[in-house]
């Protein structure tokens, strides 16, 4: 069985994981849609470890991602435009 509980403020947060002290906590989710608690009452199979990445990191690596999709148009571009030739 699982159980998952939306929380809206970090002492909210701290109440449901009083409240559901004899359960195990699985995962964290923290979603556009909102932040929830997700408790089992079985242990999770794996240990889960959770990492903060400052947000100075997460913006360094939405550029990248988007530099390397910029790549990846201009290349398809070169290849469109080498088969017109090629093909002509």
């Amino acid at each position: 069985m699982k159980l998952k509980i939306q929380y809206f403020s970090p002492e909210e947060r701290e109440k449901i994981l009083s409240e559901n002290s004899a359960l195990y906590l699985v995962e964290e989710q923290n979603i556009i849609v909102g932040n929830f608690l997700i408790f089992s009452d079985t242990p999770a199979e794996k240990e889960v470890v959770y990492v903060n990445l400052p947000q100075k990191e997460l913006e360094l690596l939405k550029a990248q991602v988007q530099a390397n999709a910029d790549r990846t148009d201009f290349h398809e571009d070169c290849i469109a435009e080498m088969a017109m030739v090629v093909y002509q």
